[in-house]
């Protein structure tokens, strides 16, 4: 409430767009829970990234081992096998982890969107709730103007029934 609503019977204000600034507070709780959901989902796969990271680190350094010892032809080629294998799984991961990224920037987008839909909503609300205590202002200083008139008129005729009584 502003300064200039102070003293102004509000009770009787009724929103304009009530509905649908509740619809748009509902689209900021779900864009929101939307990104969330993709910031724990984001979480989740960097973890498991970085457990990809080090078991590919400790295969390189066996294979590194394996490979510096005696050659054998079919462990050479199991060792480079698995080690394709796990790069092109750290590689979907790494892909998997920029499509997330793509969609967190688009959750935070939805999110600033539908938070700046609100504000100009509530801008908008605070704008009618002003013009209302502004009407209600006038209209309680037009009964007060109204009073004070019968007031005044029945103190003169009051004041002109004794002057004409006393003559």
């Amino acid at each position: 409430m502003t300064s200039g609503m102070a003293g102004v019977d509000m009770r009787g204000f009724r929103p304009p767009l009530a509905a649908l600034e509740r619809k748009l507070g509902h689209d900021l709780d779900r864009a929101r829970s939307d990104l969330a959901a993709l910031g724990r989902e984001a979480r989740v796969l960097a973890e498991l990234r970085q457990e990809l990271a080090g078991q590919r680190a400790d295969q390189l350094q066996f294979a590194g081992k394996l490979l510096a010892g005696a050659v054998d032809p079919s462990a050479y080629g199991r060792c480079l096998r698995y080690l394709a294998a796990m790069e092109r799984r750290v590689q979907e991961r790494s892909n998997e982890a920029g499509l997330l990224e793509t969609r967190l920037a688009a959750a935070r987008q939805a999110c600033v969107e539908a938070d700046r839909r609100r504000a100009c909503l509530r801008a908008l609300r605070e704008s009618a709730e002003a013009a209302y205590a502004l009407a209600q202002s006038r209209r309680d200083a037009k009964q007060a103007d109204l009073a004070w008139l019968a007031r005044a008129c029945a103190v003169r005729a009051t004041a002109a029934k004794r002057v004409g009584a006393s003559w």
